[in-house]
């Protein structure tokens, strides 16, 4: 028999219940109220805690607990307040019922934790501690009811922000575990890069230690349950497909390419001016082998279901939107982007990804599926995909219209007339630099969104005065399959008494980064590709970049 709580604040553990039957040994109230009676404590409620076992659904609450009773006095939350854990009677609210439970604080399952809502309300307690919720708990408490809640504004804003925390704390319970070697810039919501050395040791970023962005709390997904629906303009549901039907229903394709996040290189624009956003070094990008479903092949698969052509399906597209499963419990929003249809009709290499470098999704990276799109920005790879909407418009959730968009100034005007970042500029850094005398050895990667591929990478040590070739190191993929991949560099300088080194990279389509930061500062630190410069300390150094 599982043994339930009998809990008015928050519990901690089921064996509290085995507390030996007795008065409390310290009574909190020490002198009689005479203002106000306060009934006895309902020993014969609490004995039921001890011997009922647990339901699995949660009891309706007794009108005697949560709603109003004429009979008894009206209490202001103003007293209500003055009612804490220091003073001589304890108060706790739950619905419109104010209670007395100053006797019942030292015998209570969860200990003295019920005085964190000493003076306040119950309700956030027993959303995020549904084991509450139970018929006899109601009996104890409208046995302890004293009168009814007077809300002011204040316990109004109390109890929701207390509530929002609450929740927030329940989606976050229960996250994956992260490698040690990440470098943490957000725990909530999870942001972390690798140490850049790490970054550059091989072709494909190992998965561990490939970047994360996360805008919420990772989903919890039950592969078994898993659906992706397929909607189309008007708002109607083309298809639904489970997991496994995703992966043996269509050809499997895969694609080698980086993902980078908009905000890489982030910090380098403080230097000019500071700017609003997370924390960003050099890597916030990360190179992998993506294996699924063709996101053509799919749609093409759900026009037929439905019964059309898929020209007349897309006929009014103009946008394809990704949904996530990821959810802000404070808003009830999920995450959502979207790309131009050309980004899609015009690319076979659009997928809906279920494998990363061989293996299943990581919890991290989008368990089950996730969008990748060759050569957008990485805000438009969708996570733990749910939902496909064709659509005539963009987007309009906030990622898609009030970030990830490079402006200036950060008012509403500025927002509306930049257009939403898609594909990526070329970019290069220097992520290894190690200095032995006078040579220093330098490694890192290129990478540009055109799908051109990188032409060719040069680095210098006089301030871009003279250029010396970088080495691109071969992607292991067939020639113009890895044309959305990053490239690998490494190349070795003769340095007399520079303390500065910088690189640079241009694309096959002739593509060339700017040379300084303030040409393409922004407001938010977005697309920052500007040469990469470094200082050269006389000791070697095997991390030198930001």
């Amino acid at each position: 028999m599982v043994v339930r709580a009998a809990a008015v604040g928050a519990l901690l553990t089921p064996a509290a219940l085995l507390y030996p039957r007795q008065p409390p040994r310290h009574s909190v109230r020490s002198t009689p109220d005479k203002q106000r009676s306060r009934p006895s404590f309902p020993w014969r409620l609490f004995d039921l805690a001890h011997a009922e076992a647990s339901r699995d659904s949660e009891a309706t609450p007794l009108k005697s607990v949560k709603t109003r009773i004429d009979t008894l006095p009206d209490i202001p939350a103003a007293e209500v307040r003055q009612h804490g854990r220091d003073a001589s009677k304890i108060y706790v609210t739950y619905g419109d019922g104010v209670f007395d439970v100053t006797d019942f604080v030292d015998a209570h399952p969860g200990g003295r934790l019920i005085l964190l809502a000493a003076g306040r309300a119950l309700d956030p307690y027993f959303e995020s501690y549904p084991q509450h919720k139970q018929h006899f708990v109601y009996e104890m408490l409208s046995e302890m009811r004293v009168g009814n809640l007077v809300r002011d504004q204040q316990w109004v804003e109390e109890v929701d922000k207390k509530s929002a925390h609450f929740a927030i704390d329940a989606a976050y319970a229960h996250q994956p575990s992260r490698d040690d070697r990440l470098i943490v810039r957000s725990e909530r919501p999870f942001t972390a890069e690798p140490p850049a050395q790490l970054l550059v040791r091989e072709q494909n970023t190992a998965n561990e230690i490939f970047y994360v962005r996360n805008h919420m709390p990772v989903p919890r997904i039950d592969e078994d349950e898993y659906e992706l629906e397929i909607v189309d303009v008007h708002g109607n549901t083309l298809l639904q497909l489970s997991l496994e039907e995703l992966q043996t229903q269509f050809e499997k394709s895969c694609v080698q390419t980086a993902i980078q996040c908009g905000g890489n290189r982030r910090t380098e624009m403080d230097e000019v001016q500071l700017v609003k956003g997370g924390v960003w070094g050099v890597g916030a990008i990360g190179n992998a082998t993506w294996c699924g479903a063709r996101l053509n092949d799919v749609l093409q698969y759900a026009a037929e279901q439905s019964g059309r052509d898929v020209k007349q399906v897309m006929r009014d597209v103009r946008h394809v939107c990704f949904e996530g499963l990821d959810r802000d419990v404070a808003t009830d929003t999920h995450y959502e982007a979207s790309v131009p249809v050309e980004v899609t009709e015009g690319s076979a290499d659009v997928l809906l990804a279920y494998e990363m470098n061989g293996q299943r999704l990581g919890r991290d990276h989008g368990f089950p599926v996730r969008v990748v799109v060759p050569g957008v920005v990485g805000a438009r790879h969708v996570k733990w995909v749910g939902t496909i909407r064709l659509s005539k418009v963009e987007s309009e959730s906030h990622w898609q219209q009030r970030d990830y968009r490079v402006v200036q100034t950060l008012d509403e005007a500025a927002y509306e007339a930049a257009p939403s970042i898609q594909y990526m500029p070329v970019v290069s850094a220097i992520c290894d630099v190690q200095r032995r005398g006078k040579l220093v050895q330098l490694r890192g990667y290129a990478w540009s969104g055109s799908g051109s591929g990188v032409a060719r990478v040069e680095v210098s040590c006089d301030d871009g005065k003279s250029w010396q070739a970088a080495e691109l190191l071969p992607t292991g993929a067939d020639a113009g399959e890895d044309l959305f991949a990053w490239r690998i560099w490494s190349a070795e300088l003769r340095v007399e008494h520079a303390r500065q080194v910088m690189c640079r990279a241009v694309d096959a389509s002739y593509n060339a980064q700017p040379a300084h930061v303030r040409d393409v500062w922004n407001a938010r630190g977005l697309v920052n590709n500007a040469w990469h410069r470094v200082v050269v300390d006389d000791a070697v150094d095997a991390n030198n970049a930001p």
